[in-house]
């Protein structure tokens, strides 16, 4: 499906759907899943591809340690993903959903399984087939534009927070995609739009997490870690805040503190490739480098059984 199918659904969609535009999950059933996801967001889980492609989230020159990536790959072949059975079930549980009369629901389930997990643009796809069968449902075009910042694309996903606003200034969801897009562009800008979002929705956990990305990209990791800690405070089943909170002590220094954070992160969910992914960034860091290779071997497995899953259902 083209991107610009994609964003020209997203425009019909949000154009149809002119009134009473603001935040909501896509369904209720989805609000803690895609809101312990975000960022996600750039994560949330926002270690993706698209993340460190986009460099919100650098590898340090990980992959240049060959002797690790050595490692990891001998490991790989004799190590499981953690609750792997439990990774095939929501996938299972999506594609049932899928083959139900209401087929937005399975669109929905499927496309924040994928954000959380980070797989941005297959997400992306799953947002725009659920507003399809949900016209009334006007904050999926803004989850899909999200999704298209998280891969990459900010041109579309900033145009779907424009196209928005146009039609309801404070819409809250539409001032964070925008702020997340700007991010790179322009500091200031983008986060006068995030305080604009925190303004109409102050209790959105995932918004001071949107907010902690803003800040780790801009160098500002002590109040990248005030934000962090706040969206955990209102939601400590929020993956993206943990994973901010390691990222921001990580690059203010604080490695083992930063650690502790992606323990916890684990057990919100244990097969989030981009956490294992930072905590081999802070292995290498302070010189373990078996103990990188085994999360790196673990990042590669749960990223092969998510995509492999994403197929099959």
């Amino acid at each position: 499906m083209s991107r610009l199918f994609m964003v020209g659904a997203g425009f019909v969609l949000l154009t149809a759907c002119a009134n009473q535009i603001a935040y909501a999950a896509p369904a209720k059933s989805l609000e803690k899943s895609l809101n312990s996801s975000i960022l996600a967001e750039k994560s949330a889980n926002s270690l993706s591809r698209g993340l460190i492609k986009r460099g919100a989230l650098d590898l340090d020159g990980l992959s240049n340690f060959s002797s690790a990536w050595e490692k990891s790959r001998a490991l790989k072949k004799t190590m499981k993903i953690p609750a792997e059975e439990k990774l095939k079930e929501r996938f299972s549980q999506a594609a049932l959903l899928l083959s139900a009369p209401e087929k937005s629901d399975g669109y929905k389930a499927r496309a924040s399984i994928l954000f959380e997990l980070s797989e941005y643009e297959a997400a992306a796809e799953s947002f725009e087939e659920a507003a399809l069968y949900s016209l009334n449902d006007k904050s999926l075009p803004l989850w899909q534009g999200l999704s298209l910042h998280l891969a990459g694309d900010d041109d579309a996903a900033l145009w779907l927070a424009h196209v928005a606003l146009m039609q309801d200034e404070k819409n809250a969801d539409a001032h964070r995609l925008k702020a997340v897009c700007l991010s790179s562009r322009d500091f200031r800008r983008s986060l006068n739009e995030m305080e604009r979002a925190l303004a109409l929705a102050p209790g959105n956990a995932s918004f001071h997490a949107s907010k902690a990305r803003i800040l780790i990209e801009n160098k500002q990791y002590k109040e990248a870690l005030v934000s962090a800690k706040k969206s955990l405070e209102l939601d400590k089943s929020l993956l993206a805040g943990y994973i901010f909170a390691a990222d921001a002590l990580r690059r203010a220094g604080h490695l083992k503190e930063a650690l502790g954070y992606l323990d916890q992160a684990l057990v919100v969910c244990p097969y989030a490739p981009s956490t294992y992914r930072l905590r081999a960034q802070i292995y290498r860091a302070m010189g373990d480098d078996d103990a990188a290779a085994q999360d790196m071997a673990l990042q590669s497995l749960c990223q092969d059984e998510i995509r492999k899953q994403a197929e099959v259902n």
